[in-house]
């Protein structure tokens, strides 16, 4: 069993957040798996993204 924790941070808008890529790289840094998207595009794929994590974290 794999016990590595996977993190999906979504912000909103059009220009990422600043600090955002120093927290990404923090929870990278103490071993997760970290995928950083804008949340827009297409509602399907962003609720795949949310059920293949353990954890969203949504930047405003």
């Amino acid at each position: 069993m794999n016990t590595t924790r996977q993190v999906l941070i979504l912000y909103l808008g059009s220009d990422m957040p600043a600090g955002l890529m120093e927290m990404a790289d923090m929870l990278v840094r103490l071993g997760a798996i970290v995928n950083v998207r804008m949340c827009g595009g297409r509602y399907d794929e962003i609720l795949d993204d949310v059920a293949a994590v353990d954890t969203v974290i949504c930047w405003r």
